[in-house]
């Protein structure tokens, strides 16, 4: 399972006191950089790993939501139609957060199977994908990207791809 870890609950600390304590030390690190520079960091960063052309960083937040920190490129408007993330929502972020488990919807006909509303909110991408980010075992969020255009690639053995990627195959 793809997993980042963010350092977590241990010896009754808790993941957003544990995601806190990694931006204190990125902080004392980078020097000038804001939490929120920090997270975008993370988010472009995955994107450019992925060929991406949109990110989003959720973590958990109170009465069952995620609560979005960082969203890059196309995710942005894509965020403000989608509206609550509610951890009940079928949405890739969602599902990812609330069942632990790396997301891929290869395309529109997927997304229209097991996402429906995805296509409503975000109709110019052709793939998505959401990663869960945890704290020592524990889910706290997830990373979500999102491809304007996407088809699986020629089978290359040093091809690096997305689909791979999310559902933790070796590329």
């Amino acid at each position: 399972m793809v997993r980042i870890d963010l350092g977590g609950e241990h010896d009754g600390v808790l993941p957003e006191q544990s995601l806190e304590r990694l931006m204190m030390i990125a902080r004392a690190l980078t020097g000038d950089l804001s939490p929120q520079e920090i997270v975008e960091i993370v988010v472009r960063q995955g994107m450019a790993e992925l060929d991406a052309d949109g990110g989003v960083i959720a973590v958990t937040a109170p009465d069952a939501l995620l609560a979005i920190i960082a969203a890059v490129g196309t995710t942005l408007p894509i965020v403000s139609k989608i509206g609550p993330l509610k951890i009940s929502r079928q949405l890739p972020i969602t599902v990812a957060v609330r069942d632990e488990i790396p997301v891929w919807v290869p395309d529109r006909d997927d997304a229209r199977l097991r996402f429906p509303e995805l296509l409503a909110a975000s109709p110019d991408s052709r793939a998505w994908a959401a990663l869960p980010l945890t704290a020592r075992g524990a889910v706290v969020g997830a990373l979500g990207i999102t491809f304007l255009q996407w088809s699986e690639p020629s089978a290359s053995p040093s091809s690096s791809t997305a689909s791979s990627r999310c559902r933790n195959e070796p590329s």
